[in-house]
C-alpha cells in the first residue's frame, strides 16, 4: 500500500464522517502526515484487520520521523480549561471539546509530546 493510498483509507475510515477541526487524525490527514493519522485511528477505534495490517508494514522509526515532522509544521495550543489540544493559526479560537473561547498563541517545536503530562512523586 502507497502513502498516498494509506491517506485514502484514513479518509474513508474517519475523516469522511468527522467534523471536529481540532481533531488529531484529521489535522494529520488534512495536512499529509497519513502515517500519524492511520496509526492515531488504529490505535482509537475499531479499525478493520485488514487496515491495521497495512499500517504495521511501516516501521517504527518511519512513524517517528513523521511525528517530529509534524510537531514542527503543525501549530498547536492547549486549552487551559480542559487540556485539549487544538490545531492551527495564532488567534480567537474556541475549543471544541469544551467550547471555551480565547485568543490561543500557537506552538511550533516541542521538546516531548504536548499530550503527554509529566509524572511528578
Amino acid at each position: 500500500m502507497t502513502y498516498e493510498q494509506l491517506g485514502t483509507m484514513v479518509y474513508r475510515l474517519h475523516r469522511c464522517q468527522c467534523e471536529n477541526e481540532h481533531c488529531d487524525i484529521c489535522v494529520a490527514v488534512d495536512n499529509g502526515f497519513n502515517l500519524l493519522a492511520a496509526r492515531i485511528l488504529d490505535g482509537a477505534t475499531e479499525t478493520p484487520p485488514k487496515f491495521t495490517a497495512k499500517v504495521g508494514r511501516y516501521s517504527h522509526e518511519e512513524f517517528l520521523e513523521e511525528i517530529a515532522r509534524f510537531k514542527e509544521a503543525i501549530g498547536w495550543a492547549k486549552c487551559p480549561k480542559c487540556d485539549a489540544l487544538l490545531y492551527g493559526e495564532d488567534g480567537e479560537q474556541t475549543c471544541s471539546n469544551c467550547l471555551h473561547a480565547e485568543r490561543f498563541f500557537m506552538r511550533r517545536v516541542v521538546k516531548k509530546f504536548p499530550w503527554r503530562r509529566s509524572r511528578t512523586t
